[in-house]
């Protein structure tokens, strides 16, 4: 960022709130009054700096870090000058939901004019943390298919991908060229394919109304449904292991009134006569899962993350919790950590060592951009964004490094004509993107030369140039 900025009027408050800590659980407490504020000087591209200290009568666990930019009063002369950033009107940003061990008790946070928050330095004994230096990384796109319809998941496997294709089932496409996405199939289900797995040969579609549907690939050009079994309300995610599906269930109960969101567990040994045997309800509604072994992770949307044991999946029980900034719609998981897409709160990383102790590493947020799906590849991570509200409007896709967890840096972003929804990830590290109006997008990280963070052109046709954000 360069040039000359006039001085912002508006106040930047550091939030040091104290959380009172249950369980698994976490209540936004009082706000302690410890926050300084200052104006930098006109030739900076900082318009303001707060710091704060969190007082070491309170627990690390229990401290959570946000800011609120409060607009300018009036004056004498007239109106209220115009904020210069976008946190106006008292908004309050999340930046941290506790506070590390390597991170001392005094906060800096530092906002850049006419941007959110560029950076969050968290002071160690006696210095800021440094900068973390991004390599110089750009997005190629690599292939694209359209579609007729919503494109909301992918999963690849092999030379395929499945797409869940909301009303047109799930195409699968083969991917052998990557740069040249190929349809050869297309599975018709009775419900809106909203959620798709692979495992071996067969494919598990979540297909809303009509529940799960398991489908024959053995041939991928002329797959064949094999079973079907409704779910207690709306199925909408799905993961496998072994004989067992886990089905994410969403809307109203069949034989109630209430609102009734959960897992529900399926026995598929036989995919022609699937059947349900287990069953948790959950806070939120159950968006997407990761299964690791007898662990079902779930993004739970305004619930956060649940942890669940399923090592008797009659009996599925929960074993931990971890609320999210926002809304929790999109996991992934790799090695000992979770990637959670948290809508407008970002990508956050978990660690899950210890399942029954997930802690928050940190996280990273995109521009006012909403996180719906993410992949892990690595020390990569590959995010699905939205840049509003409705499935017309632009999307984008954020390549993020994620080599230290507690700090994971955006290396690049590429523009989607509408909203990116779902992320796979080959054995090479490309990204297969399911997209609104885009169809799939496969999109491969490379070098270019460095430059500023620049906001990606939202077009109506085709594929966009993506530049380096160096971590800016």
């Amino acid at each position: 960022m360069q040039g000359r900025f006039r001085t912002c009027p508006c106040r930047v408050r550091v939030i040091v709130g104290v959380r009172s800590v249950i369980g698994a659980s976490a209540q936004p407490g009082p706000t302690l009054p410890t926050w300084t504020d200052r104006v930098s000087p006109h030739s900076s591209p900082i318009c303001h700096a707060a710091t704060a200290h969190v007082p070491s009568t309170i627990p690390r666990e229990a401290v959570s870090l946000g800011i609120r930019v409060s607009p300018p009063a009036r004056t004498r002369r007239g109106p209220a000058p115009r904020p210069r950033h976008p946190l106006r009107g008292g908004r309050h940003m999340p930046l941290i939901r506790s506070l590390p061990p390597s991170v001392a008790r005094t906060v800096a946070v530092i906002i850049a004019a006419g941007t959110i928050p560029a950076a969050a330095a968290l002071a160690t004994a006696a210095r800021p943390l440094p900068a973390r230096a991004a390599p110089s990384t750009t997005i190629a796109p690599v292939g694209a298919l359209p579609a007729a319809s919503p494109a909301l998941d992918i999963a690849h496997a092999g030379r395929h991908a499945y797409v869940a294709a909301h009303g047109r089932g799930v195409h699968v496409v083969d991917v052998s060229d990557p740069a040249h996405p190929r349809l050869v199939a297309t599975a018709a289900t009775a419900g809106a394919a909203y959620d798709v797995a692979v495992a071996g040969d067969r494919l598990y579609v979540a297909a809303w109304s009509a529940g799960l549907e398991i489908h024959d690939i053995s041939d991928p050009a002329a797959p064949r449904k094999l079973g079907a079994v409704p779910t207690r309300a709306n199925a909408q995610a799905v993961a496998v292991g072994g004989t067992v599906a886990y089905v994410g269930d969403w809307s109203a109960v069949f034989d109630g009134p209430d609102p009734e969101y959960g897992v529900v567990a399926l026995d598929v040994a036989d995919p022609a006569a699937p059947r349900a045997i287990g069953h948790l309800n959950t806070p939120g509604w159950a968006g997407d899962l990761a299964l690791d072994g007898s662990t079902l992770y779930v993004a739970d949307g305004p619930g956060g993350l649940r942890v669940l044991d399923v090592a008797d999946p009659t009996r599925p029980r929960e074993i931990a919790a971890l609320p999210t900034a926002v809304r929790a719609y999109g996991i992934d998981h790799a090695a000992d950590r979770l990637y959670i897409a948290d809508n407008t709160g970002g990508l956050r990383l978990v660690d899950v060592a210890d399942p029954a102790v997930p802690t928050d590493l940190g996280g990273l947020t995109f521009g006012g951009g909403a996180a719906y799906g993410v992949a892990a590849a690595g020390d990569r991570a590959w995010v699905a964004l939205a840049d509003g509200g409705g499935p017309a409007d632009a999307g984008r896709v954020a390549l993020v490094d994620v080599s230290d967890p507690r700090r994971p840096v955006a290396l690049a972003e590429h523009a989607t004509p509408q909203r990116a929804w779902g992320v796979d990830v080959d054995a090479a590290g490309r990204a297969f993107v399911a997209a609104t109006g885009s169809g799939i997008v496969v999109l491969a990280a490379g070098g270019g030369a460095a430059g500023a963070r620049v906001y990606l052109p939202q077009l109506s046709l085709g594929l966009a140039e993506s530049r380096p954000t160096n971590g800016r």
